[in-house]
């Protein structure tokens, strides 16, 4: 057997497999569809509640050095970088149209309402570094965005995308304190940032 050949057995397995889940679903009992299941539960109020319960319970605080956070309600200058500071993310298979919208910068702007938050999306390392320059402490946000997460996205580095590990590397240089905000669908690798 050539190495890309696949055993009768193997494939009689994988096939089993499937078919044993479509019976257990009725699907030969009644193979065809109900056409008025997305509209009665597609967002419904359940749904909705169990993906933001979700969503909490998938933040994790990895370290908190010199107990930094929670961020101290009278710091007066906060500078958010990275590209996922002023953008609301859903996540891969949720269409970004039906969030809140709420993106750092606003729960920022909630959380500190005496304080100025500059933003800048990192791509400009020059004006980042500036910006984190005359700021207390800086919010890094950064991992995946749009597009290169979910079906049919795969990667063949789980780096963080860009240009975002020299942006990090470059705003720790300049020795303010950060909060390293990390958004990604999978495991990132993050050597530098974890030690």
């Amino acid at each position: 057997l050539k190495d890309h050949t696949l055993l009768p057995k193997a494939l009689d397995r994988a096939a089993a497999s499937v078919l044993r889940a479509k019976f257990s679903l009725g699907l030969f009992d009644h193979p065809y569809i109900d056409t008025s299941l997305t509209g009665r539960v597609k967002r419904d109020k359940e749904h909705l509640a169990l993906s933001l319960e979700s969503a909490r319970e998938s933040i994790t605080l990895l370290k908190n050095d010199g107990r930094l956070l929670p961020l101290p309600k009278t710091l007066k200058r906060v500078a958010l970088i990275g590209p996922n500071g002023a953008v609301a993310r859903y996540g891969d298979y949720e269409d970004e149209k039906n969030g809140l919208h709420i993106s750092i910068a606003d729960g920022l702007h909630m959380l500190l309402p005496n304080a100025a938050i500059a933003v800048n999306d990192g791509s400009d390392m020059k004006k980042a570094g500036e910006i984190t320059r005359q700021a207390e402490v800086t919010v890094l946000a950064l991992g995946e965005y749009p597009g290169i997460s979910g079906e049919g996205s795969d990667r063949q580095s789980l780096d963080l995308p860009g240009n975002q590990e020299a942006l990090l590397e470059a705003i720790a240089a300049i020795g303010k304190p950060i909060v390293l905000v990390l958004e990604n669908g999978r495991p990132l690798t993050i050597p530098w940032a974890a030690e």
